[in-house]
């Protein structure tokens, strides 16, 4: 597994939208360097999306809401889960698979996730 924790998102269906320098300095560099997850969250609401076969964990509804859309500005960018409630992130990393659930600030799992691990042809 590979995971880059940043404070910034870089897609975004939140107040912010896509961060157009992040995409700019970083996304090839998930790419180069075969990146499974990036973690952020600057953006006040739980949103989980795929693109380009990276996963992007955007986990910033620890006590402040923001506004949320359900579609990203760029088409190719699949949402995959989002929501405005307050809570927390728990990531479980095993050899198969790493298991996401999103926790809103009540106790109780909105989402639950499974992602396999990708075939390297090492």
């Amino acid at each position: 597994w590979l995971f880059v924790y940043g404070h910034y998102h870089i897609f975004s269906n939140g107040h912010y939208g896509n961060y157009k320098s992040m995409i700019q300095r970083m996304f090839r560099l998930l790419k180069q360097y075969n990146v499974d997850v990036y973690f952020s969250g600057h953006e006040h609401n739980f949103q989980f999306m795929k693109y380009d076969g990276i996963y992007f964990c955007v986990n910033g509804g620890g006590a402040y809401k923001s506004e949320l859309t359900q579609h990203n500005s760029n088409l190719e960018v699949r949402t995959i889960y989002s929501s405005t409630n307050n809570g927390f992130l728990i990531h479980k990393i095993g050899d198969k698979f790493t298991h996401l659930q999103y926790v809103n600030c009540c106790n109780i799992v909105e989402f639950d996730y499974y992602i396999p691990v990708k075939s390297y042809n090492l």
